[in-house]
């Protein structure tokens, strides 16, 4: 039997004050796991609520879905979108596991200004009257079929 609730934190370990039980009434629970490894990648919920009235969930908190005592995914809120329906209001929430999180705030960081990565790149430069010897780069051992690991 599940036993799912959503806990949300403001800075480190503890919980935003959550007066009215918000939530307590999510609705369409939505969490992914990728494997191997059991990284969590993505969540989604809705909070029915006042979409007027100022709430203490903000962009970027940690959230912590526990079923019973057990962490079953950890991330940080990556959108909150006020959904305004004919039946109903309410809170869509966006949630981006912490590995899809560091990922996402990745690049390539290249501090040089030459971005070429082909064989031509390195191809020495010399002058006429010096003859360097090219060396030639080997990617396996001659003596041997497999190359060296």
């Amino acid at each position: 039997m599940n036993n799912l609730r959503v806990v949300v934190y403001s800075t480190g370990t503890t919980p935003i004050n959550d007066p009215m039980g918000e939530l307590e009434l999510i609705e369409g629970l939505n969490f992914s796991k990728g494997y191997p490894g059991g990284l969590y990648l993505n969540a989604s919920m809705n909070v029915p609520r006042d979409i007027a009235q100022s709430w203490f969930v903000k962009g970027a908190q940690r959230l912590v879905i526990m079923n019973g005592l057990e962490m079953v995914w950890e991330g940080k809120i990556a959108d909150l979108r006020r959904a305004l329906q004919r039946a109903s209001q309410g809170v869509e929430i966006e949630a981006v596991g912490y590995w899809g999180a560091l990922l996402a705030t990745r690049r390539l960081q290249r501090l040089y200004a030459d971005a070429r990565t082909d064989e031509q790149t390195w191809m020495w430069s010399t002058p006429v009257d010096y003859q360097a010897e090219q060396t030639n780069v080997i990617r396996y051992d001659e003596n041997e079929r497999y190359p060296i690991r």
